[in-house]
């Protein structure tokens, strides 16, 4: 109890007792591979929060996520709200609306068939935020995908139905100034249908480069997602994945949406730019916002 006392007061966050926190027992566990997430409330502060507890194996990811959330504070990006006695458990913002990934494939709720496209970029815009932000604390996410995007909501913005965008699971990010970087960086993990030719290369193919993530793989990462919102699906879905896999590490194939209601020619190029093959094409996410930007405009 002392040692998690000490590191609360190190990271300024409270520390919670299980006693302190009304687990709600209706709401979804969702499992990820290396932990659980909960929604609760915290009556003494009317918070409403999401506990991420870690597998007691895995606390090298738990005390990653920790120290990179608590570099960061943006609007687009999930906020540590505190630590849990138990040692393995994290509490972050709860976001009331599915991920992203889900939202693509939600039939119930309807999510993306009811889509404007004003509403998607808007989305992306959000991302782009929160991403840039991100890069500019120096800190390479490696992970990001529609599972790891969060939506609150959603509003009503002048008659156009909107989300709250909220980056989460930051488990395998790295920050540059941290001593062990380098070789955090050469470790390569990830998803493979949002992972980038280079971080491919490295991983299945063995090609031999010292730095497989560097910014511009987060941006290759984004490319996928962007191609996710203007189709609703992922890309090469009809290969099997290790093939696909390889044939991207290869540079055979690449991502090529067609024009669509969602599609403007304007987004189908930026989708190209953002996982061109070789990284130093792929614009910066300050570039990408700026466009996004005017198309929501």
């Amino acid at each position: 109890m002392n040692n998690m006392q000490n590191l609360a007061t190190e990271l300024e966050v409270p520390l919670f007792s299980t006693s302190d926190l009304e687990f709600d027992v209706n709401s979804t566990i969702k499992y990820g591979s290396c932990s659980v997430v909960r929604k609760a409330f915290i009556p003494a502060l009317s918070w409403t929060v999401a506990v991420k507890n870690y597998k007691q194996q895995d606390s090298n990811s738990y005390k990653n996520e920790m120290r990179i959330l608590k570099k960061l504070n943006h609007e687009n990006l999930l906020n540590l709200k505190g630590l849990l006695s138990d040692g393995d458990s994290l509490v972050v913002d709860w976001c009331s609306g599915p991920n992203l990934y889900e939202y693509f494939n939600s039939k119930f709720e309807q999510c993306y068939s009811k889509a404007s496209t004003n509403e998607l970029m808007n989305i992306a815009y959000q991302i782009s935020n929160g991403m840039e932000y991100m890069h500019s604390m120096k800190i390479i996410h490696r992970d990001l995908k529609s599972k790891n995007v969060f939506l609150i909501g959603p509003s009503l913005q002048k008659g156009t139905r909107q989300w709250k965008v909220k980056i989460g699971d930051f488990n395998l990010a790295v920050a540059l100034n941290d001593p062990n970087a380098q070789n955090i960086q050469t470790k390569c993990e990830g998803s493979l249908y949002w992972m980038a030719p280079e971080v491919i290369n490295k991983n299945f193919i063995n090609q031999q480069i010292s730095d497989p993530y560097t910014f511009k793989s987060d941006v290759y990462s984004f490319g996928v997602i962007l191609f996710e919102l203007v189709t609703g699906e992922v890309p090469f879905k009809d290969l099997e994945p290790m093939a696909m896999v390889l044939k991207i590490g290869r540079r055979e194939i690449s991502l090529n949406p067609q024009s669509s209601s969602h599609a403007s020619q304007e987004i189908i190029d930026l989708i190209k730019q953002c996982t061109e093959h070789k990284r130093e094409f792929r614009p910066e996410f300050a570039q990408i916002k700026n466009l996004l930007s005017k198309i929501i405009e």
